[in-house]
């Protein structure tokens, strides 16, 4: 229903604008169909579509990478992100690192952290659980403590 109404817009001349399309890309991910809102963003970024994504729309589709177990895309779309001149926040960090954590990819996920630390975005409750959960995988308790220090001195709780 969501990309009829997208298709019907188009028909009747109207131009979906990014919030638009964000939250149809949204949508997408929500019913598992990762490829679908990989095809929204990406005519989005070739300019087929009506509006240019942001980093809402971005971070919808490295949802729906995180969830379909698609880790690597997740972090090529951090990637064109950034090449695109939108600075990823914590919520794109975040969920690259879950998809890191949830694919075997533990060590990946950790140089992510701390990718967005050097970048200085400021971590959040929900990145640092991914950071744990990625160290859970690798097995490293003294990191583990580490981060939940991090946490406290940050003023920060789970």
């Amino acid at each position: 229903p969501a990309l009829a109404m997208l298709q019907e817009a188009r028909r009747c001349a109207a131009s979906p604008d990014v919030q638009t399309f964000s939250a149809l890309v949204s949508v997408c991910a929500s019913a598992s169909h990762w490829e679908r809102a990989v095809a929204l963003l990406q005519e989005m970024c070739d300019g087929s579509a009506e509006a240019r994504p942001d980093i809402y729309t971005f971070n919808a589709a490295m949802d729906a990478c995180k969830v379909a177990d698609m880790w690597h895309l997740a972090l090529r779309l951090l990637a064109v992100m950034g090449d695109r001149g939108l600075r990823p926040d914590a919520v794109s960090y975040g969920t690259c690192i879950t998809a890191c954590a949830g694919s075997h990819q533990a060590e990946r996920g950790l140089s992510l952290f701390d990718e967005m630390l050097g970048r200085g975005v400021q971590p959040t409750p929900v990145t640092y659980v991914a950071a744990l959960k990625a160290v859970a995988k690798c097995g490293a308790w003294e990191q583990a403590l580490q981060f939940l220090g991090d946490m406290r001195c940050r003023g920060l709780q789970l």
